[in-house]
């Protein structure tokens, strides 16, 4: 209501024009579209670079490497967003009836794809459960695929290569300093917070 009163050149005073035009959106599709670019655009990078931030930790011959060759920080990035799938399901319904891998799926069937399950799949990535910044054997299922795929897949990437290249140049080394709490929300998973210091 605030942005209705004093429009900006922003994302949001755009899909109020749209909105209020009544040809294109909604009132009901304007909120939801407000709660998914806020949970979806925000809380799902956050979530993601803070669980591989924490698997970093864990693993610090891979911060090193990092720190001493940034030409990998894409690869990184991806294997962030791989090993810390920030939505861990995503919900389809089948349009028509179909065979998917021997099992009958009806049309009208509600079907859950389990990201985060997809991206530990030793066939597609090779010793899944380790944090490889060298792995460059293609993206993750963490956006989805098809023509369902997240459409801010590129900016996540983007932003979370940002942020590591940032804290890797503003920090030098880096330790845990408080237990990590996650949240589960629908589909969403992280860390409340990462709570680091300087390492002596």
């Amino acid at each position: 209501e605030e942005r209705r009163q004093s429009p900006g050149n922003d994302v949001l005073t755009d899909l109020i024009i749209a909105e209020a035009s009544s040809e294109r959106l909604t009132a009901d599709e304007l909120r939801s579209l407000v709660v998914t670019l806020f949970s979806a655009g925000h809380r799902t990078t956050r979530d993601s670079f803070l669980g591989g931030m924490l698997r970093l930790l864990d693993e610090p011959t891979q911060l090193e490497l990092l720190r001493s060759d940034p030409a990998l920080l894409p690869d990184a990035a991806q294997e962030i967003l791989r090993c810390a799938t920030p939505t861990v399901y995503v919900a389809r319904v089948a349009l028509v009836d179909a065979d998917w891998c021997g099992v009958d799926v009806p049309a009208g069937t509600a079907v859950i794809g389990l990201l985060a399950a997809a991206n530990l799949d030793p066939n597609r990535f090779p010793n899944p459960e380790s944090f490889d910044a060298m792995r460059s054997n293609g993206a993750p299922l963490s956006f989805a695929v098809g023509p369902h795929v997240c459409v801010g897949a590129a900016l996540a990437r983007m932003e979370i290569e940002e942020i590591l290249a940032a804290t890797l140049a503003r920090w030098s080394l880096l330790e845990l300093s408080a237990e990590v709490e996650w949240a589960h929300q629908g589909p969403f998973r992280g860390p409340t917070d990462l709570v680091v210091q300087a390492a002596t």
